[in-house]
């Protein structure tokens, strides 16, 4: 239910946005939905790991496609802002994020700056700036401490690989119900995505796999053979390389 914080037409652009974060922090997803526009246009900073999907179009794409994934990698996610900054529909947030992520344990506290645009008492755009190293850092790191095993420790595999239509198949990871990104997810798998300018059909992916051999179980079963016929993957071009510790 939501938390009845103002998001009618007549609210200022700042209440608006003050809304956002006091949504956020009760944990009112659908009072934060509600705030958006039906066609925003939600932007993850360059560097950040989740602006893999960038642009995010519309409320839907930006809580499954993103807080979904955020939600299901991070535990206690805090964005609080310390300063805002009105200038006509512009509102620009000064803060700090919390946040531990799950497979290590690792706290972040860095510093965000959004930039939300509001109109007619909905939010219509967003862009993220943020620490994208520490957040990089924090996401690719292994667990060092005892309490930490090796079975708890995140692996990185890169796979490549040609696909019949490029376009097709980055269109089949952008987030939202039965895309990719939702059907690794759900084995706690993270996923970003990479194409090469010059030859638009060779493709590949950078997967952040925090349970091996749940990864290869479900590699194997017919759900991820109908979803690489349908993406239209060249299945006898892939490669895969696993992370070496020197």
């Amino acid at each position: 239910m939501s938390t009845g914080t103002a998001s009618t037409s007549e609210a200022t652009p700042r209440a608006v946005v003050d809304s956002v974060y006091t949504l956020f922090a009760a944990g009112d997803v659908e009072g934060f939905a509600a705030l958006m526009a039906p066609d925003i246009v939600w932007h993850e900073a360059e560097g950040n790991p989740y602006a893999d999907l960038n642009p995010y179009l519309g409320p839907k794409a930006v809580l499954t496609g993103l807080f979904a994934r955020l939600l299901s990698d991070w535990d206690n996610f805090t964005a609080t802002p310390n300063e805002l900054i009105v200038e006509g529909n512009r509102v620009v947030v000064f803060g700090r994020y919390g946040q531990t992520w799950k497979p290590t344990g690792q706290v972040l506290d860095i510093p965000f700056v959004h930039s939300w645009t509001v109109q007619d008492g909905q939010l219509v755009a967003f862009q993220q700036y943020t620490d994208t190293n520490s957040l990089v850092a924090a996401m690719t790191s292994r667990a060092t401490t005892e309490s930490h095993s090796e079975e708890n420790q995140v692996a990185a595999l890169i796979a490549f690989h040609e696909v019949e239509d490029g376009d097709h198949w980055v269109s089949a990871w952008h987030g939202g119900a039965g895309s990719r990104q939702e059907m690794f997810g759900r084995i706690g798998v993270a996923a970003r995505i990479f194409r090469d300018p010059e030859h638009p059909n060779v493709t590949g992916l950078i997967f952040q796999v925090p349970d091996m051999d749940r990864f290869q179980s479900f590699m194997a079963t017919d759900e991820v053979a109908r979803a690489m016929k349908e993406d239209r993957l060249k299945v006898e071009t892939v490669r895969v390389l696993g992370e070496i510790t020197p």
